[in-house]
């Protein structure tokens, strides 16, 4: 079984913060790592270099991406509770 793939998007991940919601992001990012979700972090940049094991960290201002319009394709989704 392919694992579940999982893009989530923030603005700080502990230990760099700048408030609470990098401690949020870092807790929630380790419970899907532990239900074997491949996960992938975009952050608006990367003030130093962050090594997570099991998940890829993304800084949005090194990203270059181009936008396909000519087709729509529908993805399934799913929601995990992390409370169970």
């Amino acid at each position: 079984m392919n694992k579940l793939k999982v893009l989530m998007f923030g603005w700080e991940y502990a230990p760099i913060v700048s408030g609470g919601l990098g401690v949020v992001c870092r807790s929630i990012a380790q419970n899907l790592i532990k239900q074997n979700v491949k996960l992938t972090f975009v952050l608006p940049r990367l003030p130093s270099k962050i090594s997570v094991d099991n998940m890829t960290l993304i800084n949005a201002n090194e990203t270059h991406y181009q936008v396909q319009a000519d087709k729509i394709i529908e993805i399934e989704t799913q929601i995990i509770s992390l409370y169970e």
